[in-house]
């Protein structure tokens, strides 16, 4: 029926915000002159039905950012990390946990420059 038909359209729709939250945060922390990060793959898992407003909780402090990205970065052209993001609804209900790879990469080892 309709239900399903609009929680599909929701289901991409709260995918879309985790790829964007996650993103955003990082290229806030990498220079986008330096780094190029592209979508790997996103994994969903949906636990509450949306019905109110949603908001998307993610961050990287100083020490994952050296762990997970800037050290690898200083051995290897690129690395892939996987990001939790979760998004919960204006009654603290838990919607849905994205799993978010990424792809980061020097622009020195790209080989189409931007």
């Amino acid at each position: 029926g309709g239900d399903s038909r609009l929680w599909a359209i929701g289901a991409c729709l709260l995918a879309t915000l985790c790829e964007y939250a996650s993103g955003l945060c990082l290229l806030s922390r990498l220079a986008p002159d330096a780094y190029r990060i592209i979508l790997k793959s996103i994994h969903m898992t949906y636990h509450y039905q949306a019905k109110k407003d949603v908001q998307v909780t993610f961050s990287l402090t100083p020490e994952q950012m050296d762990e997970w990205i800037v050290t690898p970065l200083k051995t290897q052209e690129k690395i892939f990390h996987e990001f939790a993001v979760e998004v919960y609804d204006s009654d603290r209900n838990h919607i849905c946990t994205g799993k978010v790879n990424w792809q980061i990469k020097s622009w020195a080892h790209v080989r189409t420059k931007p």
